[in-house]
């Protein structure tokens, strides 16, 4: 397996002769010259290990906890992960097949009660799987879609509906890699004020934020079998 760093110039002479040198986990900045370079996992835990203290950052901690999950991470536990990205788009498909296309997913609930919400919230648990703490919000809130529906208790149902969309168009479009699919998230916004529009647009959020995760597990594969 191989890690990418950004070393100065300067330093890439001492790099190349074993010695220490600081190093960063990202680009840091037009106002740093730096070079990207591609260094084996463990000449990466000689760097870390042996850096001064004054040089690990938060970014660099960010980036040593990243690489030690993935490590980790078995084939099994990502093939889990794997069967979690699929689950919504079966869910958002099942629905509509069965009860026909209503207003919005929520719709559903008259039909099936109790197991409307437990679907939902095994869709929270799909996505609380990753281990990105910042993925905890939308699943979260699609907990509180679950547990208030939109009979009884709309007004909560739809702030925790509003929240775990907006949270996750956030999170895809702040992402370094997989941005582009928060850019085409935001661009379907446009169908919360299109008459019978929500239903759709839940529909292909849905898709988006399975197929972002799945991207992931995508990486995080081909990292785990030395393919990248």
């Amino acid at each position: 397996m191989k890690v990418m760093i950004w070393v100065t110039e300067s330093n890439l002479e001492l790099l190349n002769k074993g010695e220490v040198i600081q190093y960063w986990a990202r680009e840091p900045g037009d106002a740093l010259n730096v070079m990207q370079v591609q260094i084996s996992y463990d000449e990466f835990i000689r760097l870390r290990d042996n850096q001064p203290e004054h040089y690990v950052t938060r970014d660099h901690m960010r980036f040593i906890n990243y690489m030690e999950k993935i490590t980790t991470a078995s084939k099994s536990q990502l093939r889990l992960r794997f069967i979690a990205c699929i689950y919504p788009i079966a869910y958002m498909l099942v629905w509509p097949l069965i009860y026909g296309i209503l207003p919005a997913y929520s719709n559903y609930y008259i039909f099936g009660g109790i197991y409307f919400t437990l679907t939902t919230s095994m869709m929270a648990w799909a996505m609380y799987l990753h281990r990105d703490i910042k993925w905890s919000v939308p699943a979260y809130a699609l907990v509180g879609v679950a547990l208030f529906d939109y009979v009884d208790y709309w007004m909560l149902h739809n702030i925790f509906a509003f929240i775990f969309f907006l949270s996750s168009t956030y999170l895809m479009k702040t992402d370094k890699r997989f941005d582009w699919l928060g850019d085409i998230s935001v661009t379907w916004y446009v169908l919360l004020v299109i008459p019978g529009g929500v239903f759709w647009f839940e529909a292909i959020q849905a898709v988006l934020i399975s197929w972002f995760h799945l991207s992931y597990v995508r990486r995080l594969w081909r990292v785990r079998t030395g393919k990248e």
